[in-house]
């Protein structure tokens, strides 16, 4: 049986692609405030927070 360690190169590329896309995902959100803030709206007004996502 093979032993699942992040040394195991699938692995590795499963761990290297998740924090690529959550790095992506937080550059994308930082963007969204920024232009938001820039129209001097509220962020959070845009997501109320009982709609349906």
């Amino acid at each position: 049986m093979k032993k699942l360690t992040a040394y195991n190169a699938d692995v590795q590329k499963y761990m290297q692609q998740n924090r690529l896309s959550a790095q992506k995902k937080y550059e994308i959100m930082d963007t969204m405030r920024k232009r938001v803030d820039d129209t001097n709206q509220s962020f959070e007004s845009l997501f109320p927070s009982r709609s349906k996502r």
